[in-house]
C-alpha cells in the first residue's frame, strides 16, 4: 500500500506502479482528485478507483462517477464498509462477481476470513486473506502479504 502526499505524487505513482485499487480524495493539493482521475483514465489505466471525500452533494458524486470513478464514499464512513467496497471493486476488476475466491485447490472468503484447502478449513490472518485475494504477482498492495507467506 502506498500513500501520496499530493496529486502530483499520486500521478507519478500511478504512472510507474501497478495497484489493485486506488482510494482517491478529491481535495488533494497541487493536483485535484478529479484532474488526477481524468489523467488516469485518459492514459488508459483501468485501475479501480474509489473516491473517498467529504463532498456529499449529488452533483459532486455525479462528476466523480462520470469522471471515471468506480465507487464514491462520503466521509464520515465506516472502515468495514470501505473495506467491503474495495474488495468488491478488486473482485470485479479481476472478472469475479462472487465473494468466494478460488485458486487451484483452495478457496477463500475474504469478508468471512475463512479459507479451505482440499476441503479442510484453514485459519487465516488478514495478510493471508489479502495474499489469497490477489492473483497479480506484481501487485504492490499485496507485497507485504506475499512476503509473510
Amino acid at each position: 500500500m502506498d500513500w501520496a502526499k499530493d496529486g502530483v505524487a499520486a500521478d507519478l505513482a500511478l504512472k510507474t506502479g501497478q495497484y489493485a485499487a486506488v482510494v482517491l480524495d478529491l481535495g488533494l493539493p497541487r493536483l485535484s482528485g478529479l484532474e488526477l482521475l481524468r489523467r488516469v483514465r485518459a492514459a488508459g489505466n483501468k485501475v479501480p478507483v474509489l473516491i473517498l471525500t467529504a463532498r456529499d452533494m449529488v452533483e459532486d458524486r455525479i462528476k466523480g462517477l462520470d469522471g471515471g470513478a468506480d465507487d464514491y464514499v462520503v466521509k464520515p464512513f465506516d472502515l468495514h464498509e470501505l473495506a467491503g467496497a474495495l474488495r468488491a471493486l478488486i473482485r470485479r476488476s479481476q472478472g469475479e462477481a462472487a465473494p468466494l475466491l478460488r485458486r487451484r485447490r483452495g478457496r477463500a472468503g475474504p469478508a468471512a476470513h475463512r479459507a479451505a484447502f482440499r476441503g479442510r478449513p484453514l485459519e487465516l490472518v488478514d495478510a493471508g486473506i489479502r495474499a489469497a485475494a490477489c492473483a497479480d504477482a506484481q501487485c504492490r498492495s499485496c507485497a507485504v502479504a506475499r512476503a509473510a507467506r
